[in-house]
């Protein structure tokens, strides 16, 4: 280490020292000569006198690496904000946060869709078939049902109908939207025939067999020899 003697005691301190080690004493250099002394001015060329503190090395300025290279631009400083003015935060919308999608609106149905709910599938329409030449209690007929004393969910009460020409598969009743109630005879012994209420008795007939025949409101169904009135129990909802 450099040493340097003290102007006013002659006390040996080191170069880069403020003051001096043993009689304290301010040390100011020279910027021009370096000369350091205890006044406020230079002995040798009246330069004033600065502090004894070595000389910032000046910020090297970087320099092209060679022909073509551009220089990057100064960086300007962020200007600080007043005094007592606090920069607010900027807030961001949810569907905007770093990694989430923006999701689908979810439509709102109409309030009376809600109240109402899904239509209800309309209510198959039943006939009601009432013997009037024989003690057989009445049953319902829903659309498709086979009546026979042997196939349909009618046989147990036409089972016992052997004797009146009632045959094991004799017609079947079905519902159409736009037509309304018919019989068909599939394949009887003794056939099958419709008249109206007040057409009965009559001579009687046979409708052709495998052909669809319209009911309409009350009117009377021969199965053999047996005759039932047949009623709408419950109209098509």
């Amino acid at each position: 280490m450099m040493l340097l003697t003290c102007p006013s005691c002659q006390a040996d301190t080191p170069n880069d020292g403020r003051h001096c080690d043993q009689c304290g004493t301010p040390l100011r250099r020279c910027p021009t000569c370096g000369t350091v002394s205890t006044g406020s001015f230079c002995p040798n060329d009246r330069t004033p006198l600065t502090g004894n503190a070595p000389a910032a090395s000046p910020v090297p300025v970087p320099t092209p690496a060679g022909p073509g290279v551009r220089m990057p631009p100064p960086v300007s400083p962020v200007p600080a904000p007043p005094a007592g003015l606090v920069p607010s935060r900027p807030v961001q919308p949810p569907s905007t946060r770093p990694g989430e999608r923006l999701r689908p609106a979810i439509p709102v149905p109409p309030a009376d869709a809600t109240r109402r709910g899904p239509a209800l599938p309309a209510a198959p329409p039943v006939l009601r078939f009432a013997a009037v030449n024989l003690p057989v209690a009445p049953f319902d007929v829903a659309p498709g049902d086979l009546l026979g004393r042997s196939a349909g969910r009618h046989a147990p009460v036409l089972a016992p109908l052997h004797d009146q020409g009632v045959s094991g598969r004799h017609a079947r009743v079905d519902w159409t939207p736009g037509g309304g109630w018919t019989v068909t005879d599939v394949g009887s012994s003794y056939g099958v025939d419709v008249r109206p209420q007040n057409a009965w008795p009559t001579p009687e007939r046979n409708l052709p067999r495998d052909q669809a025949h319209p009911l309409s409101g009350t009117c009377y169904v021969r199965l053999g020899d047996a005759i039932f009135q047949v009623t709408p129990a419950r109209e098509e909802r």
